[in-house]
C-alpha cells in the first residue's frame, strides 16, 4: 500500500510520545506521574493523526482497484465508474469504522475529517500529531470551515494553527469563535449559504438517557429555538407563580409533552410502547430490567407499573368482549391492525373498525416462544419479503438497532444475512435488522455474512450470531442483545403438575394474587392457554385508542 508523505512525521511523533512515557511510567514522584498522564495525552493524539493519514490511504486504496476493474463495453462508463467509485468508498469506510470499534456514521465524519487533515489543513494535522489539539478540536475546526473554498480554508488553517503558541490556553468555545469569525471574514456569502442550508437540515431526534428516561432533541434554527425555550420559561414561571408543586423544569418538560402531543396532561398521551420483560418480571417475582425498542431499560418495578396503569380499562373491555359473538369465548380480540403470525399465539384477524371492543384496549399480553439460551423462537417463510409477523419478531430480537458491531442506528432494513440471491432463506435464523448505510455496504466486493452452525457455539442454545467478513479478511461477530430470561423450567413431572394446579387455582379468586400483582387480568390464563410459564418471554403491547 502506498504511504502518505507525512507517514514518517507521525511516526516520529508516536515513538517520542511513547518514548516520554516509558521514562516516566514506573517513577513514584508526583511531578512525573503528571507528566505521564500527559505523555499518554500526547501519544493519544499522534495515534489519531496517523489513523488519519492511514484511512486516506485506506480509501485512496480501495478506490483505485475500484477503478482498475474493466468496464463493459455496451454499457454507460461513466454511471459505471461513479457507482464503483462510491461503492468502494463506502466499504473502506465501513472497515475504518469497524477497526475503529464505532458506528459507520461516525467512520463516515472520520474519514471526512482525515481528508480535509490531509488535503487541505496540514497546520490542524501537525497541531494533532504533537497534541496541541486533539481529534474533538480538530474535528471542530474542520466543521466551521465546510463552507469555505479550498484556498480560503488553507487560510484559516495558517492563521489559527500555524504559530505552535497560538493554541495555548485557548478552550474550545474560543477555538470555535476564532474559526467562525476568521471564515465571515474571508467568505461572508458562504457562511450565510451554509446557514441556510443547516435550517434545511432541522430533524427531531430521540435517544436513551439514565433512569429510565429519553432524550428528546429537536434541531431547530436558532430563532426559533430561543423562542421555544423563552416561552416555556414563561409557562414555567407562572405556573410557580400560580403554586404549582412542579420544578421549573419539571413544568417546562410536561408543557413541552403537553403540546407536542395536545394532551391535556403529560401523563395522558396516546402511545404505543413495546416493551419486553420476562415472565418472572411481570409477575412480579423478578428483578431483571424490561427492554423497549432502541435499547431502552426499564426498571423490573417501573415496567410493572407501566403494564399496571394500561390496564386499568379493562373491566369496561370484558363488558365489551362478553356481547361480541365474534370472539371465542375466554379469547380477547387482537388490537387493531394486528396479526398474528406463526410462532405468536392466537390467530390472524383483521384490522377492527373505530368504536369495536378492540378498540378500548389499553395493554396487550403477547407470548413470544424462548428456548432456555433467551433466543425467541424462529419462523420460516417461503416469501422474498420478511412478512409482518417475523418482520415483528426480528425488530423484538435486535431491538430495533441495527446489528452491525458497534452501530446504534435504528433498524430501516430487514436484511437477509446470506443474500436470497445466493439461496439464503428467509427465516430468523437467517434475518437481521440492518440500517440503510450497513446493508449498502454489504453489496461491495469482498464482503460476507454468515450465520455459524449449532455446533460450533457449543452445546447450550446461543443467542443469534452473525460472523461479518470484510474484503481484507478481518472477522467480525455481531451476537443479539439479550433479552429478560424467563423463568428456568424444573423437571418435566413438576412442570406437567403445576401447570394442572394452575389451571385450578386460577379459578378460585383468594388465590390471585398469588400469581399477579397486575389487577383485573387473568395472566396465568393468558401464559398457560399454549404453554408453560417457564417457556415464555412476554411482550406486552401498551396500545391507545386512535
Amino acid at each position: 500500500m502506498n504511504r502518505t508523505p507525512v507517514d514518517g512525521a507521525s511516526e516520529a511523533s508516536l515513538r517520542a510520545a511513547w518514548d516520554r512515557f516509558s521514562a516516566l511510567s514506573g517513577s513514584a514522584d508526583q511531578g512525573d506521574r503528571i507528566m505521564a498522564i500527559r505523555a499518554l495525552e500526547d501519544l493519544k493524539d499522534a495515534a489519531c493523526a496517523a489513523q488519519a493519514e492511514r484511512a486516506v490511504t485506506v480509501v485512496e486504496h480501495e478506490v483505485e482497484q475500484a477503478d482498475a476493474e474493466p468496464v463493459p463495453q455496451d454499457v454507460d462508463r461513466q454511471r459505471v465508474v461513479r457507482r464503483r467509485r462510491s461503492l468502494a468508498r463506502r466499504s473502506a469506510i465501513a472497515q475504518v469504522a469497524l477497526a475503529r470499534r464505532e458506528s459507520p456514521h461516525c467512520g463516515q465524519v472520520f474519514v471526512g475529517m482525515a481528508d480535509v487533515l490531509v488535503r487541505e489543513m496540514p497546520h490542524t494535522l501537525a497541531a494533532l500529531r504533537t497534541g496541541r489539539l486533539n481529534e474533538f478540536r480538530a474535528k471542530l475546526l474542520v466543521r466551521e470551515t465546510a463552507c469555505l473554498e479550498k484556498d480560503h480554508r488553507t487560510l484559516v488553517d495558517r492563521e489559527l494553527c500555524a504559530d505552535p503558541k497560538g493554541l495555548e490556553g485557548v478552550g474550545t468555545k474560543r477555538l470555535v469563535a476564532m474559526a467562525e469569525a476568521a471564515a465571515y471574514r474571508l467568505e461572508p456569502a458562504s457562511v450565510v449559504q451554509r446557514a441556510e442550508r443547516d435550517a434545511a437540515e432541522r430533524n427531531v431526534s430521540l435517544r436513551p438517557a439514565p433512569g429510565a428516561m429519553t432524550y428528546f432533541t429537536a434541531l431547530v434554527p436558532l430563532q426559533q429555538g430561543v423562542a421555544m425555550y423563552a416561552n416555556l420559561q414563561q409557562t414555567a414561571a407562572s405556573a410557580r407563580a400560580t403554586g404549582d408543586p412542579r420544578s421549573r423544569g419539571q413544568v417546562m418538560a410536561d408543557t413541552l409533552v403537553e403540546r407536542v402531543t395536545g394532551q391535556a396532561t403529560a401523563d395522558g398521551v396516546p402511545v404505543t410502547v413495546n416493551l419486553v420483560m420476562s415472565d418472572a418480571t411481570l409477575l412480579a417475582s423478578g428483578h431483571d430490567p424490561a427492554v423497549m425498542d432502541g435499547g431502552h431499560v426499564v426498571p423490573a418495578q417501573a415496567a410493572r407499573e407501566l403494564a399496571a396503569r394500561a390496564m386499568e380499562n379493562l373491566d369496561a373491555l370484558a363488558g365489551a368482549v362478553a356481547g361480541n359473538d365474534e370472539s371465542p369465548p375466554g379469547e380477547l380480540p387482537e388490537p387493531p391492525g394486528a396479526v398474528t403470525s406463526p410462532g405468536l399465539t392466537g390467530t390472524s384477524k383483521s384490522p377492527t373498525s373505530s368504536g369495536s371492543p378492540s378498540s378500548a384496549v389499553g395493554a396487550w399480553v403477547r407470548r413470544l416462544y424462548a428456548d432456555a439460551g433467551g433466543n425467541l423462537v424462529g419462523m420460516d417463510s417461503r416469501a422474498r419479503l420478511f412478512p409482518q409477523g417475523l418482520a415483528s419478531l426480528l425488530r423484538v430480537r435486535d431491538q430495533g438497532l441495527c446489528r452491525t458491531p458497534w452501530c446504534d442506528a435504528p433498524i430501516a432494513h430487514l436484511d437477509h444475512v446470506v443474500p436470497a440471491a445466493d439461496g439464503g432463506l428467509t427465516s430468523a435464523t437467517n434475518g437481521q435488522g440492518l440500517c440503510a448505510a450497513c446493508n449498502y455496504v454489504k453489496e461491495a466486493p469482498g464482503w460476507e455474512q454468515k450465520v455459524p452452525d449449532g455446533e460450533a457455539l457449543g452445546a447450550e442454545p446461543a443467542r443469534h450470531t452473525v460472523i461479518t467478513t470484510t474484503p481484507t479478511g478481518d472477522t467480525y461477530t455481531s451476537t443479539a442483545p439479550p433479552l429478560p430470561a424467563p423463568l428456568q423450567p424444573a423437571a418435566a413431572r413438576e412442570n406437567a403438575s403445576r401447570r394442572e394446579g394452575l389451571r385450578d387455582r386460577r379459578r378460585d379468586p383468594r388465590d390471585a394474587g398469588r400469581f399477579c400483582t397486575l389487577k383485573g387480568i387473568d395472566l396465568m390464563h393468558g401464559f398457560h392457554g399454549g404453554g408453560s410459564a417457564v417457556e415464555h418471554v412476554v411482550e406486552v403491547a401498551l396500545a391507545h385508542s386512535r
